[in-house]
C-alpha cells in the first residue's frame, strides 16, 4: 500500500472478489498506507457492489460509506464483519467483566515504584505492532518504534538506552538477518524481555503470542521462562514488572490454545482476548488507571 507499488494486488483482489458469487463481504487490512494509494483502492471499493470493511491501520478513520465501514483495529474489523453478516461479534461472545479488569489494573500499578512509567511492546510482526500503537497513542502520547505510526517517531537499531514508550517490530529485517523469524525463534525477544526488566523506567512489557503452523511449537513455554526471570530481576531491584499479552490462535492450532493460556497465566502474564485489548490494558496499567490521561512525562511538558 505504498506509492511505489500503488496497491496493485489489493485492487486486483477487490475486482476478483467482487465477481465471486460466494463472497458476501470483503475485509481489507493494511499497514499504514500512503494517502494516494489508499484513495486508489477506495475508488475500486466504491465500484465493487459488495459491503467492505476497511482496516487501514493509522489512516483517516472517516471512510464510512453506504457499503464501506472503517475499522480502527483488527478487532473492530472482525466485530463489524460479523455484525454485517448477522452474527454475534467475537467481543459479544466473550464474558468481559470490566469490574474485574479494573481490579487487575489497580492491583498491577500499585506494585510499581515511582520511576516506572513506560510500556515496551515487543512484537513478532509489524501489523500487530502498528495496531498496538493505534490503540495506545491516544492514552500514552508519543510512542517510538522501528515501525512507527508517525515518521518522526522512527528509531533505528535496537533502541538500547532510549527511554519512553516503545513498540518494537522484532520481525523487522534488522532482527532476522541470519536467524529464523521471531514467530519461531524466541532468542532475541527473550533477551529483550530481560533487558527491559533491568530498566528502572519500564512498567509494562506487552507481547504477542502467535500459534499455528510456522510458529514455535510451544511459544508459551519459551516466553514463560523469560517472563519469570524478568519478574525476578525487577523484584530484586525493588520494582514490579507487569507483563500483558494476547494469544493469536484458535482451538484447532496444534500448540493447544488453552494449554498456552495456562502456561502464561502461571508465569504471571495478564492475558487479553485480542491484541487491541492487550494494548489498551497495558496502557491503562502504565498510566495507573488514569482514564484519558497521558504518561506523566508528557503531562509535565
Amino acid at each position: 500500500m505504498k506509492d511505489r507499488v500503488g496497491g496493485l494486488t489489493m485492487i486486483q483482489a477487490v475486482k476478483l472478489l467482487s465477481q465471486d458469487p460466494h463472497t458476501e463481504l470483503i475485509i481489507l487490512i493494511s499497514k499504514p498506507p500512503s494517502p494516494s494509494t489508499a484513495a486508489k483502492v477506495l475508488l475500486e471499493v466504491d465500484k465493487c457492489g459488495k459491503p467492505v470493511i476497511v482496516n487501514f491501520l493509522g489512516a483517516d478513520p472517516e471512510l464510512n460509506g453506504t457499503r464501506t465501514n472503517a475499522a480502527a483495529t483488527l478487532e473492530e474489523a472482525a466485530n463489524l464483519a460479523c455484525r454485517r453478516l448477522g452474527f454475534k461479534s467475537p467481543t459479544e461472545t466473550i464474558n468481559l467483566n470490566e469490574t474485574l479488569r479494573q481490579q487487575v489494573i489497580n492491583s498491577e500499578f500499585q506494585k510499581f515504584s515511582p520511576s516506572q512509567k513506560y510500556v515496551r511492546g515487543l512484537y513478532s510482526g509489524g501489523t500487530l505492532c502498528y495496531e498496538a500503537q493505534v490503540v495506545m497513542m491516544p492514552v500514552l502520547g508519543e510512542i517510538r518504534s522501528n515501525a512507527p505510526m508517525i515518521e518522526s517517531m522512527l528509531i533505528e537499531g535496537d533502541a538500547e538506552g532510549l527511554s519512553g514508550h516503545l513498540c518494537i517490530d522484532m520481525g523487522a529485517e534488522e532482527f532476522v538477518v541470519g536467524r529464523a523469524h521471531p514467530m519461531m525463534d524466541f532468542t532475541l525477544r527473550k533477551l529483550r524481555i530481560l533487558r527491559e526488566a533491568r530498566d528502572p523506567g519500564v512498567a509494562v512489557v506487552l507481547l504477542d503470542v502467535l500459534l499455528g503452523y510456522g510458529s514455535n511449537p510451544d511459544p508459551a513455554s519459551e516466553l514463560a521462562s523469560a517472563v519469570s526471570e524478568a519478574k525476578g530481576i525487577a523484584s530484586s531491584a525493588g520494582r514490579y514488572l507487569s507483563v500483558v499479552a494476547s494469544i493469536i490462535g484458535t482451538k484447532g492450532d496444534f500448540q493447544g490454545i488453552n494449554d498456552q493460556k495456562k502456561i502464561l497465566s502461571n508465569a504471571g502474564v495478564i492475558l487479553e482476548h485480542s491484541n487491541a485489548a492487550a494494548a489498551k490494558r497495558a496502557a491503562m496499567i502504565a498510566i495507573r488507571g488514569k482514564a484519558g490521561g497521558k504518561s506523566d512525562e508528557q503531562n509535565d511538558r
